[in-house]
């Protein structure tokens, strides 16, 4: 558990097939609209106090206590009062889908609560006990034994989860056409099938996938615009420009590091 003035984070990352990584935060101020970014996986929340997400479009909500996610594309703001509480349990792009059966373009703007698919007390007794523990790497134990039933159904092996670690592999450094022609798929095809089960079209998870890794980058060491053209393959300073407006909200020239340590912190973590 790391401690800085304004936050505990205890974060893990995990060897386990269903889940990738657990990250605990206890906020010790208020927090008035945080930013973070687009993000390339599906994910569970456990959240422990009143806690407000402000979508790109201006739309507030009061997000559920425990909830499912989507691949999202787009930035978001993040509120909430001194000693709120959160876990993040990251999982795999598809993961939404499996759990759900949902078409996840089509619910890429909700925030689902897991009474569908989890048995409401097993739920409650969860969300009690993870309360209570303060490392990641115990919260990512307890969860994966409590839901095991569950996972063995939701690991499902599907095409896309190869073609999506081709994606992940090359670090978004790669053509569409190159996996259309090694999968034999059309693009509209791959597209379909994106939209379904990863939550947007195989061309946007591609540059989701890049920017993240670009960030990271970019946080860890120190690079010009034409540096990042170059080894992120982007056509040109536009294109650059484009993705991050999309995913960040600012502009390559505007941004000058993650807005707050929690997000730095994070992004050191999966380095690491």
């Amino acid at each position: 558990m790391k401690q800085d003035p304004s936050f505990l984070i205890s974060q893990e990352i995990t060897n386990s097939n269903f889940i990738k990584t657990v990250t605990k935060v206890t906020h010790l101020t208020d927090v008035e609209n945080m930013q973070f970014f687009g993000y390339d996986n599906s994910y569970i929340i456990f959240n422990y106090g009143e806690v407000f997400i402000t979508e790109k479009n201006g739309k507030r909500i009061n997000s559920p206590k425990i909830y499912l996610k989507s691949v999202r594309e787009d930035y978001f703001y993040f509120s909430c009062k001194k000693n709120t509480s959160y876990v993040v349990i990251v999982l795999n792009p598809c993961s939404f889908y499996n759990i759900t059966g949902l078409n996840a373009h089509e619910q890429k703007e909700q925030y689902l609560t897991l009474n569908n698919y989890v048995k409401n007390d097993l739920l409650e007794e969860m969300y009690e006990e993870i309360n209570k523990l303060e490392a990641a790497e115990k919260i990512s134990t307890y969860f994966l034994k409590k839901m095991n039933s569950y996972i063995d159904k939701w690991n499902q092996n599907l095409l896309i989860d190869e073609i999506i670690s081709n994606i992940i592999e090359s670090n978004g450094i790669i053509q569409i056409d190159e996996i259309l022609t090694k999968y034999n798929i059309s693009a509209s095809t791959a597209n379909r099938y994106f939209k379904k089960f990863v939550g947007t079209t195989i061309g946007a998870y591609i540059r989701l996938v890049k920017f993240n890794i670009l960030i990271l980058a970019l946080n860890t060491n120190k690079r010009n615009l034409q540096d990042i053209i170059a080894q992120y393959n982007y056509y040109d300073q536009t294109h650059l420009t484009k993705d991050f407006k999309k995913f960040s909200g600012v502009t390559p020239a505007e941004y000058k590091g993650p807005n707050h340590k929690l997000l730095q912190e994070t992004l050191l973590n999966k380095k690491e």
